[in-house]
């Protein structure tokens, strides 16, 4: 008996542990959008890791060269010496630029996985993971973020349609002073299509 309900409650344990460690069975999904966020953020600090890698590389160039033009000019030797830093600036911008698309890329992609991830914790049968949801999101920025972005798309759809609107009712005006046109052109003997008709 002892035995029995020692086993059982163990098992208990481990279900509990596999479910609130994303191991358990259903819980794949939310377990792979984690996978993808995480190597998200991993993606993320490599780039400003190269990014600030780049910029000391840089920084140490004009740094020996500034050293070589100073020893040059304690020797007596004016100007500048072999190596060049005019295109410092151009190179620092094309550092910056690339650096700042990728990391604008990685945080678009991001929030969109983040606010998935978070959508699914919410309607997870476990309380556990909602309650998870909650704690990510406890002072509801995200959710804010996301009724903005819901209303300027519902916004962006109405516009839409209004547009789509508009051109339908353009076109059936249109159609109608063909008509107006088409009935109002001479036929043989002078008179119209509409005096024909009367």
């Amino acid at each position: 008996m002892i035995l029995t309900l020692t086993k059982t409650t163990g098992n208990r344990y481990i279900d509990t542990i596999t479910e609130k460690c994303l191991l358990g069975g259903g819980s794949e999904a939310l377990l792979a959008r984690l996978t993808k966020i995480l190597d998200l953020i991993v993606r993320f600090r490599n780039t400003q890791d190269m990014l600030y890698n780049s910029i000391e590389e840089e920084q140490a160039r004009l740094d020996s060269i500034a050293a070589e033009n100073a020893k040059r000019a304690a020797d007596g030797n004016w100007g500048r010496g072999g190596s060049d830093d005019s295109d410092t600036a151009e190179r620092v911008r094309e550092i910056a630029a690339n650096a700042s698309t990728q990391l604008r890329s990685i945080s678009k992609e991001y929030e969109k996985l983040f606010f998935v991830f978070l959508e699914s914790l919410s309607k997870s049968p476990s309380s556990d993971l909602r309650f998870l949801s909650f704690r990510l999101d406890f002072n509801e920025h995200y959710a804010r973020r996301v009724a903005e972005e819901n209303a300027t798309m519902r916004q962006a759809a109405l516009e839409d349609r209004a547009r789509l609107e508009l051109r339908r009712m353009r076109k059936q005006q249109d159609e109608v002073d063909a008509r107006d046109d088409i009935a109002s052109l001479p036929i043989k003997g002078g008179n119209t299509v509409v005096d024909r008709l009367r």
